[in-house]
């Protein structure tokens, strides 16, 4: 894990000293050209803080067997709060996403903060790899005394070689061989140990080119 960390970290932190220096010693920078290279040097520097965030998370929830503290919640008003919270990022990707949820209380027996973070890992998924202006959507049903949430892109999709790994820390897949989709390789894994800290499953189907759903299921509160 430590090789997958220092590999993982060095090429973000590479390139912010690399615009730093230039900063520092590049006297015939234009103005615009300073302003341009101080806001690349901020964005590594959130990619590098999102890395060590992620690091820790997943560091923390696997030195931790312990299962969630579950109690009833209200998934409608999580599902809508971050939904709320991802707007600035629909409508910067030129989306408007299909929200199918009931219109009534669905309670389950969760941690509202492990569903928050379930749910932002999954759309932030399928913002990075759907294709700008094309759907994405969640879903929420009931099935005997569960309750499943589904979120789907129409996008780029998984090769089926690719599907049993997804949810392996660090694995990326081929998709994310373009340094422009890449992530940490980490959301997915603390999405699927969070599931099942609070006694759910995780599942992804995709159809390449077509079409990619996460789902996973919570038990009735």
């Amino acid at each position: 894990m430590i090789a997958n960390i220092s590999h993982d970290l060095r090429t973000p932190l590479t390139s912010l000293l690399g615009y730093m220096e230039a900063l520092r010693s590049d006297t015939t920078l234009t103005v615009e050209e300073r302003n341009n290279f101080i806001q690349i040097a901020a964005e590594k520097g959130n990619s590098l803080l999102e890395r060590l965030q992620e690091f820790f998370e997943l560091a923390k929830l696997e030195a931790d067997d312990a299962p969630s503290d579950l109690h009833p919640i209200n998934l409608k008003d999580v599902v809508e709060e971050v939904l709320l919270g991802f707007y600035p990022d629909f409508q910067k990707a030129a989306i408007t996403p299909t929200v199918n949820i009931p219109e009534s209380p669905l309670f389950v027996m969760a941690d509202r903060v492990h569903v928050r973070r379930v749910l932002e890992n999954l759309l932030s998924n399928a913002l990075r790899y759907g294709q700008e202006g094309r759907e994405i959507g969640i879903g929420v049903r009931e099935e005997s005394d569960l309750v499943w949430v589904e979120i789907w892109d129409r996008g780029q999709g998984i090769p089926a070689h690719d599907l049993p790994r997804v949810f392996e820390r660090f694995y990326t897949g081929e998709a994310s061989r373009n340094a422009s989709l890449r992530g940490t390789g980490l959301g997915l894994t603390i999405a699927k140990n969070l599931v099942e800290k609070q006694g759910g499953q995780i599942a992804v189907t995709s159809k390449p080119g077509e079409k990619t759903v996460f789902s996973f299921c919570l038990i009735k509160g």
